[in-house]
């Protein structure tokens, strides 16, 4: 059996019974990928019970932070120290000045209704350009300056291929705001398109925790429609939202899963109630329930064979 190095386990920021379901999900499942957007204890989680279960698969999980996509990289490298560990890689490369022009040029790429006060874009690209354009100069002279993407690859025990991927961003890109936003999309799912012709099924599970996830969705569903030996499983948190109604709709034969509000560490999750400035962003409604929050925390799709 693989024990995490830490007293405390870590666990995934959703309802331990939800979590407890994706966990049979993977244990019964063959599932040659799971890709992951949003990286954090869910990551170490699951991949040490994926470990447990003896499975055999590539892990993709994709973040945005460069500092805590260092961290966790970090992190892991301690959690596993006790199993085999082969084929390590780390690394991190500055943006090309073209991919810095796309950012700083290109226009706001959200098909979202986003209230001005809400949009995160116009600061993000206040803060990349910098007065008169300043840091776009330097960017241009000095790669250096440049963001950085990256990676972390490592085998675990001749069985689990992780690969961590950082595709930097100068905003949390909830709202699929970014210009560049299909390279953090495309991160995960690009591996997947290379196999996916030269494979008779293909089953992945996607765990969406982060980034624009009805984007996220949508390229998901393109990619299944456009191949019928690609059975994916998807699990989307805080499904609640009715920002991701129409991406949702999609797939009729999804269904929710109801929280409990309790993680596996006993910790609490929501509030008895919101009522603020994205309430009604995000809800389509001034106020939203704690019942209301629990009933849709995650949706769960299944692609049946055909």
């Amino acid at each position: 059996m693989i024990e995490i190095l830490h007293t405390n386990q870590p666990v995934p920021s959703i309802s331990g019974n939800i979590t407890t379901y994706i966990t049979e999900k993977l244990k019964e499942e063959n599932y040659e990928f799971i890709l992951e957007y949003g990286s954090g204890n869910s990551t170490r989680f699951f991949i040490t019970k994926l470990l447990e279960f003896g499975k055999k698969c590539t892990f993709i999980s994709v973040e945005y932070e460069k500092q805590w996509f260092i961290e966790l990289s970090r992190i892991i490298r301690s959690d596993f120290k006790s199993i085999k560990v082969s084929n390590e890689k780390f690394e991190l490369k500055q943006w090309d000045y073209e991919k810095c022009k796309r950012f700083f040029y290109m226009k706001n790429a959200t098909s979202l209704d986003v209230p001005n006060d809400l949009k995160r874009f116009p600061k993000a690209k206040r803060l990349f350009g910098g007065l008169f354009n300043s840091k776009m100069f330097l960017y241009k002279l000095r790669i250096k300056n440049r963001p950085v993407d990256g990676h972390y690859k490592v085998t675990l025990n001749d069985s689990i291929n992780l690969w961590l991927i950082l595709r930097s961003e100068f905003m949390k890109d909830q709202y699929g705001e970014s210009p560049i936003k299909n390279e953090y999309i495309g991160a995960a799912l690009v591996p997947l398109k290379h196999i996916i012709p030269s494979q008779k099924e293909l089953a992945a599970a996607f765990i969406i925790d982060g980034g624009p996830r009805s984007d996220i969705l949508d390229a998901i569903f393109e990619l299944e429609d456009g191949n019928g030996n690609f059975f994916p499983t998807v699990f989307l948190c805080d499904a609640n939202r009715s920002i991701y109604s129409k991406s949702i709709r999609r797939r009729p034969s999804g269904r929710f899963l109801k929280g409990s509000n309790r993680t596996l560490n006993n910790e609490p999750l929501y509030n008895n109630q919101y009522s603020n400035r994205k309430t009604k962003f995000f809800h389509n409604k001034n106020k939203v329930s704690l019942s209301e929050l629990l009933d849709k925390e995650v949706w769960f799709y299944q692609g049946a064979q055909k």
